[in-house]
């Protein structure tokens, strides 16, 4: 098995269900508390285990004699569980859950063509069969309703469901407000705060969206520049979505988390029209 992939694909590359992962997902059953994925046809023909934990198969030895041997497409299972387990710990809210750019980016013919090729030259190409190496920052900016937290969600879908990569979804003003609760003795949380920050510290892919609604504060700014400049340091991939321009948000901490967008992020600048807006109007 190759060392830096531990979850190989194990199915046929050519395949037009899965596209080559060995899976595919059941999104009528699926949910924020359920990743429903099946195995693709592909693959099933391959399977020795029944698809039963712990993935193991009686097969018959060199000797003749019947022994118990990891199904020929283990690795794909644990992927499959390990995708499951991904996805649990995500937090992307539902509304945002299992989306994906060929199936979900339903707008994107109404944008522009320079838009589009900026798009695809700042994403990784994340919907390619081959782990992607992935940037240090993305700034998403832009009016209300312009698709910028549906692409930070589709980007860490895609990370998630395609190549198993660990991936965490914080709402800026929510996950300040859950910090600040853990320094509060009566607050079930109590004392999980570090517990927290470890987590948006070490996470490989954050989204921060909303960057800029939050009630500006010494500690909110001092929070969110721990966050970011431990990232940073870290070279982990950052997500950022805000309504405000980078240029907007000097006043945080006294500069220092914009000088530090600025050096980390590539920015993305959607056009200045409500999608939302636009679809309500298709439906009626």
């Amino acid at each position: 098995m190759d060392k830096n992939n531990l979850f190989p694909a194990m199915n046929s590359p050519g395949c037009t269900l899965c596209r080559g992962l060995g899976y595919t997902i059941d999104l009528e059953h699926s949910n924020h508390k359920k990743c429903a994925l099946e195995l693709c046809e592909c693959a099933k023909t391959q399977c020795q285990c029944e698809q039963e934990s712990p993935y193991y198969a009686i097969v018959t030895s060199d000797s003749g004699l019947p022994q118990m041997s990891p199904c020929q497409i283990y690795p794909l299972h644990l992927k499959m569980d390990r995708i499951a387990n991904l996805y649990k710990e995500s937090e992307i809210p539902s509304r945002y859950r299992y989306k994906f750019y060929n199936a979900h980016f339903e707008v994107s013919h109404l944008r522009s063509n320079d838009f589009i090729e900026k798009m695809n030259t700042l994403l990784p190409p994340i919907w390619e069969g081959k782990k992607p190496s992935l940037p240090s920052g993305l700034y998403l900016s832009g009016y209300v309703g312009s698709g910028k937290t549906l692409l930070a969600a589709i980007v860490i879908n895609e990370l998630i469901f395609r190549h198993a990569i660990p991936a965490f979804f914080m709402k800026t003003t929510r996950s300040l407000e859950r910090i600040r609760q853990t320094y509060n003795i009566e607050s079930e949380s109590y004392g999980q705060g570090a517990k927290i920050e470890d987590l948006l510290h070490k996470v490989p892919v954050l989204v921060l969206d909303d960057l800029g609604a939050q009630k500006d504060s010494s500690w909110t700014d001092e929070t969110l520049y721990d966050i970011i400049d431990t990232r940073y340091e870290e070279g982990l991939f950052t997500i950022i979505t805000s309504n405000k321009k980078l240029n907007d948000l000097k006043e945080l901490a006294g500069g220092r988390i914009a000088s530090r967008l600025k050096e980390i992020c590539d920015v993305l600048q959607f056009p200045e029209i409500d999608y939302r807006e636009i679809i309500h109007q298709r439906k009626r």
